[in-house]
Formats: C-alpha cells, structure tokens, sequence
C-alpha cells in the first residue's frame, strides 16, 4: 500500500515542498489527553523503508483535523511528529493489523503559523491558500522523483 499525499510541516529541519518517507506513523488523536501519553504506543506504527535503499526520515502523526492552530503544532513538536496529516497513520495501523506493507510519501504543502497576534479565521485562510498553491507542486515531485522507487 502506498499513501501518497500532502501534508503539514511540524518539524522545522524541514522546509516546505519537502518530501518526507517517514519510518515511523502514529494516531494521535486516539487517546484521553489527561491521563495518557499523546503518542499511545499501541497506535505507533514502525515502518521499514530500508529495503528500498532509502532511511526514513520521521515520524508521520495522524489525526481528524488539519494542524491550523499554532498550540496543536507546538504540541506536535513537543512529541517528536515530523509532519501531520489526516490519513496515513490510520492507514498504516490497519495494514499492520492486516500484515500488509504500507509505504508512506508527503510532501509539506504547508507549515502552521502562528495566529497569536492574528485574526485566526484570517490566518487560517492564508494556510489555505499557501496549501492549494503547494499542492501540484508536492505532488509532482512525488509523482516524478519518488514513485518509480516504490512501484
């Protein structure tokens, strides 16, 4: 299984556009925030990447929602999440529930910004935009640098 995609950049080593191969996947909305760890280890998937001569280079952190708000970005940083999405990290625990390989390739379309001193509906209208704007370009570089790997 591949899950190929965009996604939103938390670590900052990281610059957009990047594309991320992540050897590690975890939900992190699957937990009760006051009384357990964010990262549950039963929702950690490890993925091995290695086989295809490539060293993965984070961890993906999955949830229902979009990281917009600059307190949920700051709190994936605080956990070690390289980039987040919506998606893949529930998909790689059902294909290891399903002893299926899963491979997972995004690229950040965007970052968090910090909307403090904002208007938030408006500061989140600019992630939108800078988002759509990304979008082709992330998935080119998957389309045409990455995916002949994996295929």
């Amino acid at each position: 299984m591949l899950v190929v995609g965009t996604c939103a950049g938390i670590d900052e080593r990281f610059d957009v556009l990047d594309i991320i191969i992540p050897d590690r996947a975890v939900q992190y909305d699957c937990t009760v925030k006051e009384v357990e760890p964010l990262l549950k280890p039963s929702f950690i998937v490890e993925i091995d990447v290695t086989k295809y001569g490539i060293k993965g280079n984070g961890t993906i952190g999955t949830a229902d929602r979009a990281v917009v708000m600059w307190n949920d970005y700051l709190e994936l940083q605080a956990n070690g999440i390289t980039i987040a999405d919506t998606e893949a990290a529930a998909i790689a625990y059902i294909c290891r529930k399903n002893a299926v390989e899963c491979i997972i390739i995004k690229g950040i379309s965007d970052v968090p910004t910090d909307e403090t001193d904002l208007d938030p509906l408006q500061s989140n209208q600019e992630q939108i935009n800078v988002y759509i704007a990304n979008t082709p370009k992330v998935m080119t570089r998957i389309f045409d640098d990455y995916l002949h790997v994996f295929i």
